[in-house]
Order: C-alpha cells, then sequence, then structure tokens
C-alpha cells in the first residue's frame, strides 16, 4: 500500500515538471514573438516602388554567400560560376561585372581578389536615373542591411556602416551634381577570419 507521503510526492513531483514545460513553452513563444517583432517592416510604398525590384535584383537570388552568393576566401572559380551578370573586365587583381536595366540604371558590381586569388572585397557601384530612385534605394537598402546584420555601427548623412562577425558593409549615397547613385563596399570584419576561411 502506498503511503499517503509517497503520493503527496508524487503529486508534487509531476506538478513540478508541468510547471518547468509550461515556463519553458512560455520562453519559446516569448522569444519567437521578441524575433518577429525586431524585424524592421518596410513600408508598403517602398515595396511597391520600381526600387524594389532593382533592390533584389542586386543582392541577387541567392540562399548562400555574403553577397551575390560569393564570401570573402572564394576562388576567382568559383566568383566566375556563380556570378550571373555580365563580365566587362577581367583583371589579375579584380573582375568587373555589370548589369543594365530596361530604366537605363546600371549595376556593377567588382570583385577583389588578394596574392593568392582569392576573394577580398567586394564593390557595388549603382548609377541610378533621379534622386527620387537614390532615396528609395537608400531606404530599401537601410531596410535589408539592418535586418540582416542590425543597426548600423556608424551613420552620417551620406553613409551608413554595418559590422557582423564576417562582413564590415558601408554604403554610401555618391550623388553628385547631375550624377546620381549609391556604392557598396563589403571588407571583412576580421582579417584572421579571412585567413581562416582560406586554410578550409
Amino acid at each position: 500500500m502506498i503511503s499517503r507521503s509517497v503520493k503527496h510526492h508524487t503529486l508534487f513531483y509531476f506538478l513540478f515538471v508541468a510547471a518547468l514545460l509550461v515556463a519553458g513553452c512560455s520562453r519559446q513563444t516569448d522569444s519567437g514573438q521578441a524575433e518577429e517583432a525586431s524585424e524592421k517592416p518596410l513600408s508598403e510604398e517602398l515595396r511597391k516602388s520600381n526600387a524594389y525590384p532593382l533592390w533584389e535584383l542586386i543582392i541577387g537570388d541567392y540562399n548562400t554567400g555574403i553577397f551575390r552568393g560569393v564570401s570573402f576566401g572564394d576562388s576567382r572559380d568559383k566568383v566566375k560560376i556563380t556570378e550571373t551578370f555580365e563580365i566587362f573586365e577581367e583583371l589579375p587583381e579584380q573582375i568587373g561585372y555589370t548589369h543594365d536595366t530596361r530604366d537605363l540604371e546600371t549595376i556593377d558590381v567588382y570583385y577583389h581578389f588578394s596574392e593568392q586569388q582569392m576573394t577580398d572585397r567586394m564593390v557595388v557601384d549603382i548609377f541610378l536615373n533621379g534622386k527620387s530612385s537614390v532615396d528609395q534605394l537608400w531606404q530599401i537598402s537601410d531596410w535589408y542591411f539592418s535586418n540582416r546584420f542590425g543597426a548600423p555601427s556608424e551613420t552620417t548623412e551620406s553613409s551608413k556602416t554595418w559590422v557582423s562577425d564576417e562582413v564590415r558593409l558601408v554604403v554610401e549615397n555618391v550623388s553628385s551634381g547631375i550624377d546620381n547613385g549609391l556604392k557598396i563596399t563589403l571588407t571583412p570584419a576580421k582579417a584572421e577570419a579571412l585567413a581562416i576561411h582560406r586554410a578550409q
């Protein structure tokens, strides 16, 4: 026959386990809600603008890599296999790719290489038709990179900088006079991170 004290302890044990399970589920739900809430939304106006499909074209449809499917330390051959824009310049230290849109806006992407022919810098020059296009793309780039890397570590009127464990990324408004555009520069956040990638 089971004593009353044993029954009491058994009941207490099951109640304790149930409380832990409920608390765990609650924390998981709260965490998921907080993560979802922290994602910065993009306005409907920007999402419906001509700048949004242009931005999708710039970042490309890639599931890997730091930018357009390429990571620091990737070989020249990997870049040439991965990049889909048209090549217009090939030098020992860099390869340049370009794409012209139907609106006569141009995207130039440059991959720079080390002496070992490994990717160690990426630069994107975006030539736009007017100030409104620059302003829209500036806001969209801020939305995209802030959701990906967190808030910018540095902000000025004409540039924003994001830093993660892998990359230091700068977006600049390089418009001047009749020329309108943005420049995106990506470099390894830490030199040792690139060295580790090369050794793999």
